[in-house]
């Protein structure tokens, strides 16, 4: 995947009766979109944003742009108190927690010889959008899913989304897209168009299904993600009948960045027993966390973020590392930081990552993946009996970049629908050189959520 400005995570969740996959190419307008008949206000930015203009009919989305030092408080003069007024309740940590290491340990016994990078914000907000149209045993198990019953998680995710920083130096952006097949073969509930507008601030658009279609989800990803994640859909499938998009963007400087006299070349060791040449990045650093099986610190970035990295010990092998973690366990851990000055080494790496989750979900919420037990009836009336509205297919793209000024990523989750017929005091100090496998997170400082959580193996 090439290197460009990266938008931290992109989520594309779309919620298709057909087929998905793709390629963005140059961004074309949808040449109709609808929305529901409800106005939209936007104070912040991280909110979803997308200001797609039709060629033939402009149907207004709500605009929601990253929040200028202006609009809320200078980087110079924030404080740590802005991120606590954001401090999400208990039950929203422990469970998006849970979330975000039981996708990465799946993810990682799956693909065991790659490395990983999932983004638990962008899965947990296109399959939130989707859990709102769902009903009965299948929202039950998506609730199970989010240790939440779905409108409590909606409205949290919608307080946690709106009130995410973002500055200039600190860019984090979310948007949002319904996109919805032009036939009399399903008619979608207002009341779920409703419900996307408003938690969700979703534009939504109403479109034929065919190649110019394709052209334009993925022109409508591609923008959103800045060119990042240009693929999520090779066609679309004649039983596709809607796609529910979530874009996730992240580019942040780091707070200290390094200079040249700070980086040199240094050995990596795969998790295959390769040596791999990397450029070496060090730094002195405050925080640092241990635990029986690990070491790690945490590097902020300029405003609201920070990377933060877990090193199992040298006898410890990663995916055994990984595969006893838990969400209270590393919640706990980030959330208790030892106070010492840390010689941290850090790779310069870029990652790319394609992963069908279908796998990892579907033990989950088997009912919402079952051509005869799904119930979305929330979503949608399916006009042919014969026909049930259910989940194909989860795909998630991922991308990361980690150098000497800062990280950008991107995500993107496809949720594929189908419709079938069935100044510090002197301390003791910590070293933390990462030249093996690796956990890192990006997580935002008033909650250590994790924006991104993934391992590296291997550094190409």
């Amino acid at each position: 995947m090439k290197s460009k400005k990266l938008l931290s995570a992109v989520l594309l969740c779309s919620l298709l009766l057909t087929g998905c996959g793709g390629q963005t190419e140059s961004l074309t307008p949808p040449e109709s979109a609808v929305i529901p008949e409800t106005e939209t206000t936007t104070e912040t930015e991280v909110i979803t944003e997308s200001e797609t203009e039709t060629q033939t009919e402009i149907i207004t989305e709500p605009e929601t742009e990253p929040l200028t030092e202006t609009e809320s408080e200078t980087e110079t003069n924030s404080s740590v108190s802005t991120w606590e007024d954001m401090t999400m309740n208990d039950a929203f940590k422990t469970n998006q927690m849970n979330l975000a290491v039981s996708l990465l340990q799946k993810e990682t016994e799956r693909h065991s010889n790659q490395n990983v990078l999932i983004s638990p914000f962008s899965i947990s907000t296109a399959l939130a959008l989707t859990a709102d149209g769902s009903a009965s045993e299948t929202r039950k198990q998506m609730e199970d899913f989010f240790g939440q019953d779905i409108e409590t998680f909606g409205t949290d995710l919608k307080n946690y989304t709106e009130n995410l920083p973002s500055t200039e130096n600190s860019k984090c952006v979310s948007a949002n897209s319904v996109w919805i097949k032009q036939t009399d073969e399903i008619t979608v509930k207002e009341d779920f168009l409703k419900t996307a507008d408003e938690l969700y601030h979703a534009g939504v658009f109403e479109e034929p299904f065919d190649s110019s279609t394709k052209d334009k989800i993925n022109g409508w990803v591609s923008e959103h993600t800045d060119n990042m994640i240009d693929k999520i859909i090779d066609d679309i499938s004649e039983d596709a009948v809607m796609y529910l998009i979530n874009a996730l963007t992240f580019d942040a400087q780091w707070d200290d960045q390094y200079e040249d006299y700070q980086i040199e070349d240094g050995t990596f060791t795969a998790l295959n027993g390769t040596e791999r040449t990397v450029s070496m990045m060090q730094s002195t650093e405050g925080s640092y966390y241990e635990d029986e099986h690990a070491v790690g610190f945490s590097k902020p970035y300029r405003y609201g973020y920070s990377f933060v990295a877990l090193l199992p010990d040298e006898d410890t092998d990663i995916l055994d590392y990984v595969s006893t973690l838990d969400g209270e366990r590393i919640h706990n851990l980030l959330e208790n930081p030892q106070r010492y000055d840390v010689n941290a080494k850090l790779p310069a790496f870029e990652t790319d990552y394609s992963t069908s989750l279908k796998d990892s979900l579907e033990s989950s919420m088997p009912d919402a993946f079952s051509q005869e037990s799904a119930d979305f009836s929330r979503m949608a009336d399916v006009n042919n009996p014969e026909k049930n509205l259910y989940i194909n297919d989860v795909i998630h793209k991922t991308y990361i970049s980690v150098d000497k000024n800062g990280t950008k990523a991107a995500a993107v989750t496809a949720v594929e629908m189908y419709a079938t017929a069935s100044a510090r005091e002197e301390r003791e100090i910590k070293e933390v050189i990462l030249d093996r496998p690796f956990v890192y997170l990006i997580v935002d400082n008033a909650n250590m959520l994790p924006l991104f959580m993934g391992i590296v193996t291997d550094i190409a």
